[in-house]
């Protein structure tokens, strides 16, 4: 049966299909029919009219399957946070609260005695069945002592047993640390420990850094500054350990310069002519080496010697403590001669001697030994010596003057006459020099006949000289 519902303000208007003819179904399918007959009477309108329930909008159902799948997700958060808050309260967190704290100076002097604190604290709600504390020493330190004793054998590891909950300890470590001037060490600690409700290791670290401000041994070094070539020359190097500890395995190591022949060492060499290894420089204690040898070079020519002291490490590596340079210069004095006198002389009269003696080097040169030689038949000496110049500076000349007196033979047949001056004796940086060169003058000897104008000059030059 079909009709057409009457519109209604409060529900909306349905065009339903005609209803087929009903076949011939078993009785179960019909009491299904009649609960639709029943929906029909429910969703009737205001007028009591009936639905068309075939033509009704069916949507699908996801809303209760939204509804169930966040009620679950919720459910599956609260366990999860239900069991973090019991698993904090059994055990706490599985890193972060057990701490470990290192207190160690942050600048010391190469060669120092240093301390390192470590503070460990077990902050869990549980005991620490079992740890160890391991640190890592760097390069340059030595151990000396800690309180407790380690575990190991290199003394670098401390066992933790049963550490209860709330409780902690210390470490203290001392030992000396040797390193080049602005060098930084650092030094680390790894503290690996398990809780008592755990089978597995945690981890916590520490570390600091340590700035070696300056060296432990203090050198010295007495050489000549200047010297001639090919001259024997004596260098010294005193070395002492400024620490409080005895220093091992202390090394010192010489770099000669080009040209530079060593003839003896005191004490021996450990290695060739320039290596010495000291097994133990005790607190204060200062030592020597000495070295002679010569030197070849030319003059003006700068040549550098080098010492360097260290530490010898376990690893063979030389940890570098102190180190100087000194320049020696190459000087070959030299001294430039000069003599003048009158071209001509007379028998019998006075000749004065100008001598310039002239130090053209750059080394000072003392005890300065001057010498005339005359030769020819006039003269009435063979030989003067002047005073001995004390002190020659670099570049500073020296005037001698001298007179001598000529034979009055008018006979003579002697035609030239020679004076000579050399430098016998002299001694730069205490050492005896000498030197080869030599100045001469000549002179002419005047004829009988002209005897009275050679007295005149004769008596000028001896005014002027009585004069100077």
């Amino acid at each position: 049966m079909a009709h057409t519902p009457k519109r209604s303000k409060k529900r909306k208007q349905y065009n339903p299909a005609p209803v087929p003819a009903k076949p011939d179904i078993p009785d179960e399918k019909v009491q299904e029919v009649n609960a639709d007959d029943d929906l029909r009477l429910m969703y009737a309108d205001d007028d009591e009219e009936e639905v068309d329930m075939t033509t009704m909008e069916k949507k699908p159902r996801r809303g209760k399957w939204i509804v169930l799948a966040i009620g679950i997700m919720v459910l599956l958060l609260g366990v999860m946070y239900l069991g973090y808050v019991v698993f904090r309260q059994q055990s706490g967190s599985a890193h972060g609260e057990v701490t470990m704290n290192m207190q160690v100076e942050d600048k010391v002097a190469s060669g120092d005695v240093v301390t390192i604190e470590l503070d460990y604290m077990n902050n869990k709600n549980v005991p620490l069945t079992k740890g160890k504390i391991e640190l890592l020493y760097p390069d340059g330190f030595s151990f000396a002592s800690s309180l407790p004793i380690a575990s190991s054998d290199n003394n670098r590891s401390w066992n933790i047993e049963n550490l209860p909950a709330g409780t902690g300890g210390k470490i203290r470590i001392t030992g000396q640390l040797v390193g080049q001037k602005d060098e930084q060490k650092t030094i680390s600690a790894l503290f690996t420990y398990q809780p008592s409700n755990f089978q597995r290791d945690f981890q916590e670290s520490a570390q600091s850094t340590v700035t070696i401000t300056s060296s432990i041994i203090d050198v010295s070094v007495d050489a000549p500054s200047q010297v001639q070539s090919n001259q024997e020359l004596t260098y010294k190097v005193q070395y002492t350990n400024t620490s409080k500890l005895a220093l091992n395995h202390v090394k010192v190591l010489m770099e000669y310069p080009h040209g530079f022949s060593v003839t003896s060492t005191d004490p021996a060499a450990t290695v060739e002519d320039n290596e010495w290894r000291i097994d133990t420089l005790e607190p204060k204690q200062t030592q020597t080496i000495t070295i002679v040898g010569t030197l070849d070079g030319d003059s003006g020519e700068t040549k550098e010697f080098h010492v360097k002291l260290g530490i010898v490490e376990i690893d063979n590596t030389f940890s570098l403590q102190s180190e100087k340079s000194s320049l020696v210069v190459i000087v070959n004095p030299e001294i430039d001669l000069q003599i003048s006198a009158s071209e001509t002389v007379a028998p019998g009269e006075k000749v004065p001697l100008n001598i310039e003696v002239k130090n053209t080097s750059d080394i000072e040169i003392k005890e300065v030994k001057v010498v005339l030689s005359f030769i020819g038949g006039l003269f009435t000496e063979d030989e003067y010596t002047f005073p001995v110049i004390d002190t020659l500076s670099p570049q500073e000349t020296m005037k001698l003057t001298y007179a001598t007196t000529l034979a009055d033979d008018a006979t003579t047949d002697t035609k030239n006459l020679n004076v000579s001056a050399s430098v016998v004796s002299a001694k730069v940086e205490g050492r005896e020099v000498s030197f080869s060169n030599e100045a001469t003058v000549s002179m002419n000897v005047e004829q009988p006949q002209t005897k009275t104008k050679t007295q005149t000059n004769s008596n000028t030059n001896k005014q002027n000289t009585d004069t100077q």
